[in-house]
């Protein structure tokens, strides 16, 4: 096997890191200080930091509310050193192991030291092996481990599959069940896959329903299992993996879980045919199709008397209809619906004509649903008339050559398509005229190229079609004759052809090379002016001595003429076929592996003879006896950097190793210049041990920040390719101004340890990696005072406070005077940090006041259940009423056993004046809180579905709010139905468009939206009134866990008007638009499904710039008034920002219209409205959200004037086609 590399140059400089001015900065003059809290009361095992090398931080749980004043950012480049990115704020955090020390690893973006945490069992030592779950090292005792998606052993504890996942290492333990949950739609197919070892153990595997009904089960004598489910009704499915043998042991498995969609467009060959008055005519076989929201299809059959038809529907959805009609219509004589995916009909007509069949579905699907028609007619009726000369050619295979001429005498009838080909040169002028009388049938032309794209077409109300065209390339190009409505035509074609210049002649200078005995050694200048024809290939050889040789190969080709590729091959009379190349203004690179000779063959796609050139540059890789510094392989043996080494060669299967002089405080920085196309250098710092990993990377540049003296090493090594070149760079810059007593100090993990007081003499500046971090230990309910005391004229520096996490930012100071100070009162027990950032300046020395006001509890007495203070020690109950005391710092939890299907309702009933206590549901891990009341009332009510199959075990939690202390009664009782009440927030009731709440661009908290079985509350809907010219964000915040929400945006006229909507199967939900006119605009929230859904919303606005347009030549037509009379007929026309164009006609007395749209959708989507003689009553509209044609069509039986406009959805720009045709009936 030849293995081909596609390389690419990548230019590799120094770069220079700004300090993160930004950091923290609120303008001149101004303080960020703001206030934010930690809710969280459950912070265990708070060890503490001995301020060396490597040391690290042992806090856990704590997550923060309320504002913060953390730097707004985009990208990381915004924020500090030693920051990352998060939310559009700046927190301390890593993205990859370099941002770490040595021997520490990034981990779920904080620095965990290697053998604690871990990626895969070679980050542990001998006897332990990777923990996955928890990152962690864990001795090895053979047996079955946790995966990294335990617990999941039943529904409520399901690994959550969003639409694709591959779960690879997965153990099965003896007794145990892995749940997988997935979310699906109607027409959907979940797919699975589960890949084992059979002789280790037999397993299977189900998809269940919501409720935990088996759907489907797999369950062979294989090594493997897998299946395909058509999902029927949308909601939650799971997967469970499960042992079906007796003996106890356990097993390993790949499992792949894949939600895809069946419906990929609603647009299909026989559009448009919404009606039986444009029905599309079919015969016998198999149609692909696709149906589209709130349309129905219509076909048409002209069978013979006796006639006998056998029809059948196959989708994924369960809610489609088929109807066969009879000749008017409008009689129904078979119809098939019910709740399969399949549809049959069996009929016998006694009399000829032509019937009619309609497929329509009550479901709504978006991007339309895909589906397949297949007939069976025995009696299908032959219309002498349609048999002309040319027949078969209904199918572009069947395509007739023409030549230029008249064709007359030619037939098209209701069921038929006619194809015919055409060849054409380079510039060729195609005129194609299709004559035929209007009032009998319809007839469009169109026009394809070899590849099935059209090209140009011909769609009118009036007798003839023409189509003018001039050919880009020579080739086969396709010419179709559609019905388009009515019965049997006659039509004749006239095809004239304007030659365009002279093809070159096929041969060339280079002879006959069409075979690859023929074939002719590339010679060094390459050729050029060589030809090819269609059938008539070039074949030329390229040699090599030496493997791993890089191939430029210079390509140009005479487009004019035709279109050309050349294939390469590997050595040997069959080759592997390496590449196909196109022709491109810079050379195609390729590395050929192995010595020997390759095989070029040039051949033609398209066109005529086509002139070209082929150069081909063979570079071979430089040997690695070359590299001046040999051999230095190993630290032992480093070569001497002190600024740079060039012409090395980094080979594949040695290390090259330096040894660089490094003076005590010093910031360094090593540079690999590997901008060579035969591969990458890696590079790796280490300590003067030549052991100990200080920094590494897996890119060309490592640096790091040195505090004591000696000989440090640098290891290079093959990231990629083969024997590079390259060359090594050092720099050293002296910052002993940076270094104080307390160092190193530079991360939340090596955070200095601090008490109260003052502490003198300390120096910060800008250099890699430098911040400042100090560890305090404070109780719940302390307030701490720090006060940092600098000159702004020397260096400007910034003040934070961050939770026990060593993330997230409490409090923060950053001015631009001298001095910063912050003061706090914290929410729980734990380690917090003091981080000072050097923000601008020279280096800087400052002083540290920390000031620290214990807290005091007020009084409380404990109840008698007392110790029930964590889910261990939970009291265990049954429903019915508890009474306690919750005190500060002093949380009562209860365990409770809830039956399958049934609701845990909750009342919690004190005194709000008396001390505020919140209300907690808390899952069976006893540790995600599942669902939260804290009113500003005298009680809290809650309810939590248990959705499993069997009783599970939840905890309740009464907790003080703040420093409360307070007696409460309790009520816990198992419900068919949550309470009612839970779902009613401050806007409510707005359940459906009428009621939507005003609202204007905010922040809107404790907002819900429910599922009850009556389907109350399901939806919440909001109008935002804004002026045109702007881009809205809406923001949902929630946990899809408890609840998944869906949210979209429409238009002023409400649902008609789809603007976007974000509907993923993850926490929080997010959309944007544009708002083209100052008139309401309407945003929904729905639930989806889950429990109960709290939620926050959020609004934001700013001035939208719309792309640079020109607007058409028909303006002014933008209102009624302005409106420009048009005929049947297609006419060109260009939408803007704000912009709609208006079109007037006029009908007569029983007449249809029928109004065609077509623009590319995602150049931006357009739509379409027909308004009465006013302007002002819509009587028919588009909605499509994603197609790029649409069709709208009426019938008058009074005529009148009428006016159709066309305009953007959302404020989208495009240009577009739009046609009319004006039937009698």
């Amino acid at each position: 096997m030849f293995m081909l590399a596609l390389l690419v140059l990548v230019g590799v400089g120094s770069g220079c890191s700004d300090d993160g001015g930004e950091d923290g900065a609120v303008g001149s003059g101004g303080s960020s200080n703001t206030t934010g809290g930690d809710t969280s009361n459950a912070t265990t095992g708070g060890g503490t930091t001995a301020g060396t090398t490597g040391g690290s931080t042992g806090t856990t749980g704590g997550t923060t509310a309320g504002t913060t004043g953390a730097t707004p950012c985009e990208e990381d480049s915004g924020c500090g050193v030693g920051e990352i990115c998060v939310e559009e704020l700046c927190q301390l955090g890593c993205r990859e192991d370099q941002d770490c020390a040595q021997n520490e690893l990034c981990l779920e973006q904080q620095c965990v030291a290697q053998g604690v945490g871990c990626r895969d069992d070679g980050d542990c030592g001998g006897g332990f092996y990777c923990d996955l779950r928890q990152q962690r090292c864990a001795e090895d005792d053979g047996g079955c481990r946790d995966d990294l998606d335990e617990p999941n052993d039943n529904t409520a504890e399901a690994t959550v599959v969003d639409g694709e996942a591959q779960f690879t290492g997965r153990y099965l333990c003896d007794g145990d069940n892995d749940y997988y949950r997935v979310m699906a739609e109607v027409g959907e197919v979940i797919v699975v896959e589960m890949r084992f070892t059979h002789a280790d153990g037999d397993l299977a595997f189900e998809i269940l329903e919501s409720g935990g009904r088996p759907l489907l089960r797999e369950d062979t004598d294989t090594d493997d299992e897998e299946t395909v489910y058509v999902v029927q009704s949308p909601g939650a499915y799971y997967v469970r993996v499960f042992s079906t043998d007796d003996e106890e042991g356990f097993n390993t498995y790949n499992l792949s879980v894949v939600v895809s969609e069946d419906v990929e467009t609603c647009e299909d060959d026989l559009e448009p045919n919404q009606d039986a008055q444009q029905a599309a005519g079919i015969r016998t076989g198999s149609y692909d199709l696709s149906l589209c929201p709130e349309d129905t299809d219509w076909f048409a059959l002209n069978l013979a008397p006796g006639a006998m038809v056998e029809l059948s529907l196959t989708s994924a959805s369960t809610r489609m209809a088929l109807t066969f009609y009879d000749r008017d219509g409008s009689t129904v004589l078979a119809h098939s619906e019910n709740n399969m995916s399949e549809q049959a009909l069996d009929v016998s007509v006694d009399l000829a004509g032509l019937y009619f069949v309609q497929v329509e579905s009550e479901e709504i699907h978006e991007a339309g649903i895909n589906y397949t028609l297949t007939a069976i007619v025995d009696g299908l009726a032959v219309d002498p008339a349609c048999n002309d000369r040319f027949e078969p050619n209904e199918a572009p295979e069947g395509a007739i050559p023409l030549q230029i001429g008249r064709y007359d005498e030619l037939t098209i009838c209701s069921s038929d398509n006619d194809y015919y080909s055409v060849e054409l040169g380079v510039q060729d002028q195609l005129t194609v005229t299709a004559l035929f009388e209007h009032m009998f049938a319809n007839i469009d032309l169109e026009l394809y190229d070899a590849a099935g794209e059209l090209l140009e077409r011909s769609i009118s109300s009036t007798n003839n079609e023409e189509i003018f065209f001039e050919a880009p390339i020579g080739g086969t190009y396709t010419l179709r004759v559609r019905h388009s409505f009515g019965v049997t035509n006659e039509y004749a074609l006239l095809l004239f052809i304007e030659p365009g210049p002279e093809a070159p002649d096929c041969d060339d200078a280079y002879g006959d090379l069409r075979t690859r005995d023929d074939a002719l050694p590339l010679p060094e200048e390459g050729v050029t002016d060589a030809r090819v024809c269609q059938g008539r290939p070039d074949h030329f050889t390229l040699t090599t001595d030496v493997g791993n040789t890089l191939l430029d190969l210079a390509f140009l080709v005479d487009v004019a003429f035709g279109a050309l590729e050349v294939d390469v091959r590997a050595p040997g009379p069959t080759g592997e076929l390496l590449a196909t190349l196109e022709p491109a203004e810079e050379p195609a690179r390729l590395l050929l592996e192995e010595p020997g000779e390759y095989a070029l063959q040039v051949r033609a796609v398209a066109g005529e003879a086509t002139p070209y050139s082929l150069r081909a540059t063979l570079t071979p890789p430089p040997s690695c006896d070359e590299d001046p510094a040999e051999p230095n392989d190993t630290f032992m043996n480093a070569a001497t950097l002190t600024d740079t080494l060039g012409d090395l060669i980094m080979c594949s299967e040695e290390e090259d190793w330096f040894a660089v002089e490094v003076a005590a405080t010093t910031a360094l920085t090593i540079t690999a210049d590997d901008t060579d196309a035969f591969g990458a250098v890696a590079l790796t710092l280490f300590e003067p041990d030549g052991v100990t990993i200080r920094a590494e990377s897996d890119g060309p540049t490592v640096d790091d920040l040195i505090i004591d003296a000696g000989t440090y090493y640098v290891r290079a090594t093959l990231r990629e390719g083969l024997n590079t070149p390259y060359a090594i760079t050092v720099t050293a810059e002296d910052r002993s101004d940076c270094f104080d007593a307390f160092e190193p100090n530079n991360a939340y993990t090596s955070a200095s340890p601090i008490e109260p007081g003052t502490l003198d003499g300390l120096h910060l500046c800008d250099v890699i990696n430098e911040l400042d971090f100090y560890a305090i230990e404070l109780g719940a309910q302390d307030t701490i005072t720090i006060n940092a005391t600098f000159s702004h004229e020397v260096a400007d520096i910034d003040l934070r406070l961050l939770d026990t996490s060593g993330v997230r930012t409490l409090r923060s100071s950053s001015s631009s005077d001298d001095d910063e100070t912050l003061t706090t009162t914290v929410q729980t027990t734990g380690t917090y940090f003091i981080r000072l950032n050097h923000h601008s300046g020279d280096p800087g020395t400052y002083a540290l006041e920390v000031i620290v006001d214990a807290f005091e509890p007020p009084a409380c007495n404990e109840d008698d259940s007392e110790e029930d203070d964590t889910a261990d020690t939970a009291r265990v109950v049954e429903e019915g009423e508890q009474t306690g005391s919750a005190c500060f710092d002093d949380p009562d939890w209860f365990a409770i056993d809830v039956p399958s299907g049934r609701y845990l309702t909750t009342e919690l009933d004190f005194t709000h004046d008396d001390g505020d206590l919140a209300l907690d549901i808390i899952g069976a891990d006893g540790q995600s809180v599942l669902f939260t009341s804290d009113t500003d009332t005298d009680g809290e009510v809650l309810s939590w579905l248990n959705p499993g199959p069997e009783a599970q075990r939840f905890y309740v939690r009464v907790r003080s709010v703040g420093a409360a202390a307070n007696s409460y009664t309790l009520q816990l009782s198992f419900t068919d139905e949550p309470v009612v009440f839970q779902c009613r927030d401050a806007f409510e009731p707005n359940n459906s468009l009428e009621t939507a709440t005003p609202i204007e661009p905010g922040i809107y908290e404790a907002l819900d939206v429910c599922r009850f079985s009556d389907g109350d509350d399901t939806t919440d809907w909001y109008v935002l009134n804004v002026e045109a010219g702007l881009t809205v964000t809406v923001q949902l915040t929630f946990t899809d866990d408890v609840g998944d929400i869906d949210l979209y945006a429409y238009g002023p006229d409400g649902t008609a008007t789809f603007l976007a909507d974000s509907r993923t199967r993850t926490d929080d939900e997010s959309l944007t638009f544009v708002t083209s006119s100052p008139e309401p605009h309407y945003i929904q929230v729905r639930h989806f499904s889950g429990n109960p859904s709290p939620y926050t919303m959020e609004i934001t606005t700013e001035a939208y710039t719309p792309p640079a347009c020109e607007e058409d030549g028909q303006e002014e037509d933008d209102s009624p008034i302005e409106a420009r009379f048009i005929e049947p007929g297609v006419h060109e026309g260009q939408i803007c920002f704000g912009d709609s164009d208006w079109f007037t006609f006029s009908v007569a007395d029983n007449q249809r219209i029928t109004a065609r749209l077509m623009f590319a959708n995602a150049e931006g989507n357009l739509n379409m409205r027909l308004y009465d003689e006013t302007g002002t009553n819509v009587l028919a509209r588009t909605t499509s959200h994603f197609s790029s044609n649409e069709t709208l069509s009426r019938t008058f039986t009074t005529g009148g004037v009428y006016l159709v406009e066309v305009f953007g959805v959302g404020g989208a720009q495009n240009d577009y086609t739009f046609g009319l045709e004006i039937f009698d009936l």
